[in-house]
């Protein structure tokens, strides 16, 4: 048996399909599930949604922390065996009936009104086939421990697709995207991130930006942005992408492509203590687009992995941070 359907919606008789579709697929968010379900039942809308939650065979039984929730709404599947984050994806899309379609992980939150506003957005502006917002960082706790991520100032409804290749700027759960869109950028590839879908659903149309935060994503021990990190995983995913969209854009575009993304992973590994992979990437942001590196956060650490040596750099700004210290 390929999967087990714990529960199943009442609505999949009803004569009338639902609007949206929301795709959480969850492996090892146990402590995070319920809270991001909870989020999502909670939406003030008269929307007709449905919610399809596929546990991969997760270790820790996520799946169990939903088991008295009765909402018809919820749909509840549980493979006995794991398949993949490509093809959960692709089998909850398949699934899915709403005309909006919205993909999610396990461990993020929805505010009370973010269904509404981005559904309306897309209700408002019917050339666009994405609608987004910007998004609070979360704890694993949690707590919000970041201002909103925003995209690059300019008008609501654009193309978004070069800026969206400089910098990855959008989550998943800020997204929502008309399904026949979707429908010619699926299946999902293993080994692809939404980045890559993004940006082939920035190449279909224009997005429109709901100028406010609807979704909390979280950041935690076990999540890509630190686990892509250790595992070399973020660097791969961006020759990946490079690969696939780098024809479509010219030499400059792609210079800065290169050099922007470079000089975030150089960043990270130096915040790391990972001195000689910093100075790697600081090297090809300079061979790339070398007044990237003037950026002020930039200065430090160059001079920590070039000129001084992380232990003297961190001994100067010990130093300086006793000199300023008020008498």
């Amino acid at each position: 048996m390929r999967h087990a359907v714990l529960r199943r919606s009442m609505e999949l008789s009803s004569p009338e399909p639902p609007e949206i579709s929301i795709l959480l697929t969850c492996y090892n968010f146990r402590p995070y599930l319920r809270e991001a379900v909870d989020s999502l039942l909670a939406q003030q809308t008269n929307r007709r949604f449905e919610l399809i939650v596929i546990d991969d065979a997760s270790p820790d039984r996520s799946f169990e922390v939903l088991a008295d929730i009765l909402d018809p709404r919820l749909q509840l599947i549980v493979h006995p065996e794991n398949q993949g984050f490509a093809s959960s994806i692709s089998e909850g899309f398949a699934r899915a009936r709403g005309r909006y379609f919205c993909r999610w992980d396990g461990d993020d939150r929805w505010p009370p009104d973010a269904l509404e506003y981005l559904a309306q957005a897309l209700d408002d502006h019917p050339n666009c086939v994405v609608a987004y917002g910007h998004f609070h960082l979360l704890s694993s706790e949690g707590t919000v421990v970041a201002a909103p991520v925003t995209r690059a100032p300019g008008p609501l409804e654009r193309d978004e697709f070069e800026l969206l290749l400089v910098s990855h700027y959008t989550c998943a759960p800020t997204m929502m995207g008309r399904r026949n869109a979707w429908q010619k950028v699926m299946p999902w590839q293993g080994g692809r991130i939404d980045w890559f879908y993004n940006l082939k659903l920035a190449k279909l149309g224009c997005f429109v930006y709901v100028d406010r935060p609807v979704a909390f994503y979280r950041t935690h021990a076990q999540g890509y942005h630190v686990t892509s990190l250790q595992d070399g995983a973020a660097e791969r995913h961006l020759q990946m992408i490079l690969q696939e969209f780098a024809p479509l854009i010219d030499a400059s575009t792609l210079r800065r492509v290169t050099a922007h993304n470079y000089l975030q992973f150089a960043l990270s590994y130096f915040g790391a203590k990972r001195e000689s992979e910093a100075r790697r990437c600081f090297k090809i942001v300079l061979r790339n687009a070398p007044w990237m590196l003037l950026d002020k956060r930039s200065v430090g650490p160059l001079l920590a992995c070039f000129v001084l040596g992380s232990q003297r750099y961190n001994a100067l700004k010990r130093a300086l941070k006793r000199t300023r210290l008020p008498k």
